[in-house]
């Protein structure tokens, strides 16, 4: 059975991670997007990836940060 790693937002745990086309210069040149969280709306080049079963233990351990 084979691992199955998902993007998700370092700020709220959402799994929910889309390419942000609002820059448009971006766009123009080909410069590679930044991915935004549709839940909270932050914004980065790049999520962390992490295993799907552990989703659960990452926005735990966000909620205690908090």
């Amino acid at each position: 059975m084979k691992s199955k790693y998902v993007k998700v937002c370092p700020k709220c745990g959402s799994t929910k991670i889309d390419n942000d086309f609002s820059n448009a210069a971006k766009l123009r040149f080909g410069i590679e997007l930044d991915k935004k969280c549709d839940s909270c709306g932050y914004s980065a080049l790049s999520f962390p990836e992490i295993l799907e079963k552990d989703i659960k233990k990452f926005k735990d351990k966000i909620k205690c940060q908090a």
